[in-house]
């Protein structure tokens, strides 16, 4: 995947950071649903979660967007080169 511009750049940030809000919130559900929400790991998952937020809050303000064919195209680039 090539990257041309800061835009492009910022869409791939973004759709990282939805991603690793995901995440979190996942492993969060999981330790809840175990009956592990008061052990340390919580708290710290908690935490990167408001960390991850507010990335993906900054860069959404800083992303003016791109035409959905263009991210559609980088979301697809970004899949294949994981």
């Amino acid at each position: 995947m090539q990257v041309r511009t800061a835009q492009e750049a910022l869409y791939i940030a973004c759709e990282m950071e939805r991603g690793a809000v995901q995440l979190y919130e996942r492993a969060i559900l999981l330790l809840t649903e175990l009956g592990r929400e008061k052990e340390p790991l919580r708290a710290h998952l908690a935490c990167m979660l408001a960390d991850e937020k507010q990335h993906l809050a900054q860069f959404r303000e800083l992303y003016t967007g791109l035409d959905a064919h263009r991210e559609h195209q980088l979301t697809l680039a970004a899949v294949a080169s994981e």
